[in-house]
């Protein structure tokens, strides 16, 4: 299977990025760097909807998302290959 990136020149993105390249999900990798008007830097803050609704994380750390999200999209792409 084939991954397109988009946007992986950012923090986020290039985070994605190496973590992809870890799984072996992700061959190679071309950034153009930053766009411009892009922010320096990014904060995600999940304290509201842990505030509001209880809301936990299963995983809290990127790579493990990365790898269980991978895991599950190539269980769903073979079933529908079949």
């Amino acid at each position: 299977m084939k991954v397109l990136v988009v946007g992986g020149a950012g923090y986020i993105g290039s985070h994605m990025v190496q973590d992809l390249l870890d799984t072996g999900s992700l061959q190679t990798q071309n950034s153009g760097g930053p766009r411009r008007g892009d922010p320096p830097r990014l904060v995600a803050d999940s304290g509201l909807i842990r505030r509001q609704l209880g809301w936990l994380p299963a995983y809290s750390d990127l790579e493990t998302v990365v790898r269980h999200a991978w895991a599950w999209e190539s269980t769903a792409l073979r079933a529908l290959a079949r």
